[in-house]
């Protein structure tokens, strides 16, 4: 596959699901807090932080995956028009 597409995955797609993991997790706490909690309402800001935990776990690793075996390889090539060798 074409290495702009990679690029694309690695930093923007896979960027913005951690991104939004985050924020749904950070409104999972703010949920949360003891002013507005009450027996009943504890169902929702709980499954908004497993959706928030699981949506960027998945999105790290997925980050990792490829700029591990797929994105930084290209920096360590040892032609003069690498990314390594402009740098």
């Amino acid at each position: 596959m074409d290495r702009a597409f990679w690029i694309l995955i690695h930093g923007s797609v896979l960027g913005t699901l951690i991104l939004i993991g985050f924020a749904l997790g950070l409104m999972g706490l703010i949920r949360l807090r003891p002013k507005k909690l009450n027996a009943a309402a504890v169902g929702g800001p709980v499954r908004m932080l497993k959706v928030a935990v699981v949506t960027m776990a998945v999105a790290l690793w997925g980050t990792v995956l490829t700029g591990t075996w797929i994105v930084y390889p290209w920096y360590r090539e040892a032609i003069p028009q690498s990314p390594r060798s402009i740098l």
